[in-house]
């Protein structure tokens, strides 16, 4: 076979079989997201199996292959690489924190972070590695659409068209991640200077409130990252149009638009 129908080939083969992952991968969340995951039962190694159903641990899986969890009171998420045929491979695992207050969540985090294959029956799901599993239960849950990481772009005052966009020549730009189970949920991130630890509430439709926000430690060197410490606790609504977010303050006369941030391995 000639060079050139070599090179056709392969590329088409391999076209094919990154489509069948991508569907793969769809196919298999598609079973998942739209539901809120609560932890029931745990078995880690040799030790009884035990209810934790009291615990309020949870999972949720979005639809941009992202999982966020609590344990305790500590969010994380996972970068989901695969899920094809009961087995499930991450891309990389982030946490608010490497310890966690009790034994219990501790085991649980070791499960979830070296969970290797998954069984769905109904509303169950069981995540298996070799060291034991952990079970959940579905609960029915909207997604907010906000999970993942956010770039502020610009603030834009829609009464006067007036629009202040990201200045040139920033050490780093202003992030957000959110991670919510619908009602409640925590966004943190960083300013040029600072970094940002809050929570917020989702009211009704669309409706946020940020409940807390902490006070920045370092002095704000601009007017971009000034105003965001100033607006971010007036914030009223927000609309997420595929990969743009906008934040309303000011009883919606203003907002923050965002653009979503590409996950790196």
């Amino acid at each position: 076979m000639p060079l050139s129908k070599n090179i056709f080939f392969l590329t088409f083969l391999l076209i094919m079989l990154t489509l069948l992952n991508i569907s793969g991968i769809c196919g298999e969340l598609e079973k998942l997201t739209d539901r809120k995951w609560i932890l029931t039962d745990i078995q880690y190694g040799g030790m009884d199996k035990d209810d934790l159903s009291h615990r309020g641990y949870f999972l949720i899986f979005h639809y941009n292959y992202e999982m966020t969890y609590k344990l305790d009171s500590n969010p994380g998420k996972i970068q989901i690489a695969a899920m094809t045929n009961n087995n499930i491979l991450y891309k990389y695992i982030k946490s608010d924190e490497q310890t966690y207050n009790g034994k219990v969540a501790e085991k649980v985090y070791q499960l979830l972070i070296k969970a290797q294959r998954y069984t769905l029956s109904g509303d169950t799901l069981d995540l298996i590695s070799d060291f034991g599993y952990i079970r959940f239960m579905a609960q029915p849950f909207k997604d907010s659409g906000l999970s993942g990481t956010w770039i502020l772009n610009a603030y834009t005052n829609i009464e006067t068209e007036n629009q202040i966009k990201t200045p040139d020549k920033l050490r780093r730009p202003i992030k957000l991640h959110f991670n919510d189970d619908g009602t409640n949920g925590t966004a943190d991130g960083i300013t040029e200077f600072n970094e940002i630890k809050s929570k917020y509430e989702l009211t009704d439709t669309n409706i946020i409130k940020f409940k807390t926000v902490n006070i920045p430690p370092k002095v704000e060197k601009n007017e971009w990252n000034e105003k965001f410490w100033e607006i971010i606790k007036f914030t009223s609504s927000y609309v997420v149009k595929n990969d743009i977010l906008q934040i309303f303050y000011y009883e919606n006369k203003e907002y923050m638009e965002f653009q979503l941030e590409e996950e790196q391995k």
